[in-house]
């Protein structure tokens, strides 16, 4: 972390960092709650049948089809229904942790979010890598979340992530986050 006073004598927090992948699916997991408030609940929630009901269904489909044409009958009991569809469950689960952790280190060997410095003041925040300078003003961020492994700053359909790598800990991450939420809050609300 750096402190610096800007040449028009704004306070400036930087940070430079590198992204690892777990701080990425994290980031990513923060910043895809936003999407799935209010009326985006109903997108997950069908998401979630389809991965952790229709899968195991499926399942339990197959098994009976198997089981009525190789033994021309069902198993007694209905544990066989729960056995049945476990499978299918942990295969819904491992697909839907698959495509996220995928992207998570995508993301984190790609050139624009590997690795950089990120600068806070009162105006925004900017993101600098070897190839480009990304400004945006506070009021372009919808929010700021915090995880166990990151800062996530949510502006449109993006997550800008700085992994606690690039803190001295986690109380210091801590303290930059209440920090830069002031600065998040000055700049929604000035004019």
């Amino acid at each position: 972390m750096v402190g610096l006073m800007d040449a028009d004598n704004t306070n400036t927090v930087s940070f430079d960092f590198e992204l690892d992948p777990k701080s990425a699916y994290e980031g990513m997991l923060l910043g895809g709650q936003r999407v799935y408030r209010g009326g985006g609940r109903l997108i997950l929630l069908g998401l979630y049948l389809e991965l952790f009901v229709l899968i195991p269904f499926g399942c339990v489909a197959i098994y009976v089809t198997t089981a009525t044409l190789v033994f021309d009958k069902l198993p007694d009991g209905a544990h066989w229904l729960l056995i049945a569809s476990l499978p299918g469950f942990f295969l819904g689960w491992y697909l839907n942790q698959s495509a996220y952790r995928r992207l998570a280190k995508m993301v984190a060997r790609s050139k624009f979010g590997h690795a950089g410095q990120m600068r806070f003041d009162e105006k925004g925040l900017c993101v600098n890598t070897q190839a480009s300078t990304w400004r945006t003003g506070w009021r372009d961020v919808e929010e700021i979340l915090i995880g166990k492994r990151c800062i996530s700053f949510a502006i449109s359909g993006i997550v800008l992530i700085l992994p606690l790598s690039a803190f001295e800990s986690k109380a210091a991450m801590h303290q930059i986050y209440t920090q830069v939420s002031k600065m998040f809050e000055q700049g929604q609300n000035a004019t």
